[in-house]
């Protein structure tokens, strides 16, 4: 967290800036000064990128329900892919924004979680304040996935589209 959170919040103010200087995203700003060479490839990555970290957290979210009532993780990922797909084509934007803001509340459980599970606080301390750094895949893994999903492509795109500073744009 120490070296992610300051570089998210960092791109994402980059990432509105722009989008509030030049008042477009950055596709159409890159549409305007470079190429459709260059255009198209980063876009096309944005897709992919896109795509594959929605199927990531989806996923991620049928693991979780395995561990709690147990069963097949893959058919809950595809329970959770088809509910919010059909939610997103079947009512409006402006509630179903309103329904996911109101979900978020659940993140709240990662700080009740501290209070039912023994936490060895030194150990938490000296890890957060004098990282260690290991050699091994798993590792590396673990320190891309981190990277991966607090600094999401999509944000980039979704800031500067809107123009509006991170965390500052929420009305609930």
């Amino acid at each position: 967290m120490l070296f992610s959170f300051p570089l998210m919040c960092a791109i994402q103010e980059i990432s509105a800036r722009t989008g509030r200087v030049t008042g477009r995203g950055i596709a159409e700003n890159m549409r305007r000064h470079y190429s459709s060479r260059l255009l198209y490839p980063v876009v096309s990555l944005l897709v992919v990128t896109n795509t594959l970290n929605l199927g990531a957290d989806i996923g991620a979210m049928g693991a979780a329900l395995q561990l709690l009532i147990g069963g097949p993780a893959l058919l809950y990922a595809v329970n959770f892919a088809a509910i919010c797909l059909s939610l997103e084509i079947f009512i409006t934007y402006q509630r179903y924004s309103r329904i996911l803001k109101w979900l978020t509340m659940v993140l709240f459980s990662y700080i009740l979680a501290v209070f039912f599970v023994r936490v060895p606080w030194r150990q938490v301390a000296m890890g957060t304040f004098i990282p260690s750094f290991a050699g091994d895949h798993h590792y590396w893994e673990i320190i891309i996935a981190i990277f991966g999903t607090t600094i999401s492509p999509y944000l980039l795109y979704a800031r500067s589209s809107t123009g509006s500073p991170p965390c500052r744009s929420w009305s609930w």
